[in-house]
C-alpha cells in the first residue's frame, strides 16, 4: 500500500508527517472500491472512521 503513503503526502493535513506517522496511518487503512451508485456512508452513522474518496478516479470512469 505504498501508494497510499504517497497519496497521503499529497494532502495538506498528513504532509508534514514524518514516515513512520504516515506508516501507522497506513498500517490502519482499509483501501475499498467501490462499484457506482454505492453509498459509502450516510448521515447519522457512527463517528469512527474516515474516508478519503480518490476523485481523479471517479472522474476517469465517466
Amino acid at each position: 500500500m505504498h501508494w497510499v503513503k504517497e497519496q497521503l503526502k499529497t494532502i495538506s493535513l498528513f504532509s508534514q508527517l514524518s514516515d513512520e506517522e504516515l506508516d501507522a496511518i497506513v498500517h490502519i487503512a482499509t483501501v475499498r472500491t467501490c462499484k457506482p451508485k454505492t453509498i459509502v456512508f450516510m448521515q447519522g452513522d457512527p463517528l469512527d472512521r474516515v474516508f478519503f474518496i480518490d476523485v481523479e478516479a471517479l472522474q476517469q470512469k465517466r
